[in-house]
């Protein structure tokens, strides 16, 4: 390719060649072309596979993440679990606890009825008794109704009616052994 310079004086322009160099350039810049092609086509046939490879290092690590939240999950959970177990225990300790103390102050107080033999004193601890068991009954009657109430404390006062019902019963047949 020829190309047209202008003479220094501005007159009729001096036709040249194209320098020996840009002869030269012309297959390099070819094979620059085909290396650049060369590189985007590789470059395109490897996205799919680094997409892919990103993609299953998400979803693996995701996995992991999922395993290991779940772990804590159950780790906490267990924790909790026994914990209220272990509250659960405490309470159920305490009430058996309450119950037998009562329990057995309930028997002393028989076995000192009995040894007494006094009916008077028969007749004075059923009035006493009977006035109990009429509180707890309107007591559980207001625990009913009372959305606030615990279960476990309704379960006690209910209880506590069996058991002085129990006794009442033992005082009638007492006096009743015992009536001259």
């Amino acid at each position: 390719m020829s190309r047209v310079q202008q003479a220094p004086d501005n007159r009729d322009p001096i036709p040249t060649t194209e320098p020996a160099r840009s002869r030269q350039a012309r297959p390099l810049q070819a094979e620059l072309d085909r290396l650049a092609e060369e590189f985007r086509q590789l470059e395109s046939r490897h996205a799919d596979r680094i997409a892919a490879a990103a993609r299953e290092a998400d979803e693996s690590l995701g996995r992991s993440i999922t395993e290991r939240l779940n772990e804590e999950f159950d780790s906490k959970l267990e924790t909790g679990v026994r914990m209220i177990r272990e509250q659960m225990e405490e309470r159920f300790e305490t009430a058996r606890s309450e119950w037998d103390t009562e329990r057995k102050r309930l028997l002393a107080e028989i076995e000192d009825l009995g040894r007494l033999g006094d009916i008077g004193r028969l007749r004075e601890e059923t009035k006493v008794t009977e006035e109990a068991l009429a509180k707890i009954a309107k007591d559980i009657e207001s625990m009913v109704e009372d959305p606030n109430i615990k279960l476990s404390e309704l379960m006690r006062r209910n209880s506590e009616q069996t058991e002085l019902r129990a006794y009442l019963r033992g005082l009638h047949f007492r006096s009743t052994v015992e009536a001259p």
